[in-house]
C-alpha cells in the first residue's frame, strides 16, 4: 500500500507529515478492525459453548427418555429427537429470532453476549435455545448409540454388581463415553459453525463481524482468510480438548470392549456403590 502513497506524496512540501499521518490512521483503522473482530470472536464463543452445553443436556434428555421403560414417554422422547433432527438449524434459529424480535425488551435479562445491544439480548437468547435445539437430536442419538453399543452382557454386567440405579448408570456412563466422545466432538464442531446463522439478526458474532467489516472495507480476501484461520483454531481446540479426554486413563473403547475392567473402571465401581 504505502509502494502507491510515497511516490504520490514527493509531490508534495508536507510529504513527511502526510506519511506519519497516514501511518497512524492507518493503525487506527487495523486496531479497530481487530477490536471488532476480537468483540465477534468472544460472541461467538460465548454463543458457542452456552447452547453446546444447552443442546448436551438437552441431548442426554432426550436420550434417557427414549429408553424410558414406559411406552408413553418413550414415544415422546423419540418424536422429540426425530423433530429436531428433521428441521434444519438455520429454520429453527430464523423462528426463533423472528418470535423474539416481536417481544418487548425484556430487562430483566442478563446482558451475556458481548457486543450486542442491550435492547436484542432477549433475540440472543432465543437465538441460543434454538442453536441448542439442533443439535439436541443428533447428540442425542450419539449418546443412545453408545449406550447401546455396550451391549446386553456389559449392561446385565453392571445391574449384577448390586449397585443402585444411580451407581449403575455411573458405571455404563463412564464406559459409554469412550464410545461417545468422538462423535460429540464432530457434532460440537459443527455446532460452532452453526453460529454462524446468528448473523441473521443483530447479534455480535464472528461471521457477521466478518461479513460487516467486509462490506464496509471491501478487503473481503484478507478478512475471509482471517474469519476461517479463526474458525479452524476454534475447531482444532476442541478437537485437541476431545481427544485429551479420549486419552484419559479407562477410556480405551479396546479396553471396553474387551471387558477388561480397569482402576478407573474400578473405582468408579467403588465409588458408586
Amino acid at each position: 500500500m504505502f509502494a502507491f502513497v510515497v511516490p504520490l506524496l514527493d509531490q508534495r512540501e508536507d510529504a513527511p507529515i502526510c506519511i506519519v499521518h497516514f501511518a497512524f490512521s492507518h493503525l487506527e483503522f487495523s486496531m479497530s478492525v481487530a477490536t471488532e473482530i476480537c468483540t465477534g470472536v468472544v460472541g461467538t464463543i460465548v454463543l458457542w459453548v452456552m447452547s453446546g452445553a444447552m443442546a448436551m443436556a438437552l441431548g442426554l434428555l432426550m436420550c434417557v427418555g427414549s429408553l424410558s421403560p414406559y411406552a408413553g414417554v418413550r414415544l415422546a422422547f423419540r418424536a422429540g429427537v426425530n423433530i429436531t433432527r428433521g428441521v434444519p438449524t438455520s429454520l429453527l434459529v430464523i423462528a426463533a429470532g423472528m418470535g423474539m424480535l416481536r417481544l418487548p425488551y425484556i430487562p430483566t435479562l442478563p446482558t451475556l453476549f458481548p457486543g450486542t445491544p442491550s435492547a436484542f439480548q432477549h433475540v440472543a437468547w432465543g437465538v441460543m435455545l434454538a442453536l441448542a435445539l439442533g443439535s439436541a437430536g443428533h447428540l442425542a442419538e450419539i449418546f443412545c448409540a453408545a449406550y447401546a453399543a455396550l451391549g446386553r452382557a456389559r449392561l446385565e454386567q453392571a445391574t449384577a454388581l448390586g449397585l443402585s440405579r444411580f451407581g449403575q448408570l455411573l458405571v455404563l456412563a463412564h464406559e459409554a463415553a469412550a464410545i461417545a466422545i468422538p462423535p460429540t466432538g464432530a457434532r460440537l464442531v459443527h455446532h460452532l459453525h452453526n453460529t454462524a446463522f446468528a448473523a441473521l439478526f443483530p447479534i455480535t458474532e464472528l461471521f457477521g463481524t466478518v461479513q460487516g467489516l467486509a462490506n464496509a472495507t471491501f478487503r473481503v480476501f484478507q478478512l475471509t482468510a482471517i474469519g476461517s484461520l479463526i474458525y479452524i483454531a476454534l475447531s482444532s481446540c476442541l478437537w485437541l480438548l476431545a481427544r485429551l479426554i479420549e486419552a484419559a486413563p479407562g477410556l480405551s473403547v479396546t479396553t471396553i470392549a474387551e471387558g477388561v475392567p480397569t482402576n478407573d473402571g474400578e473405582s468408579a465401581i467403588r465409588s458408586a456403590g
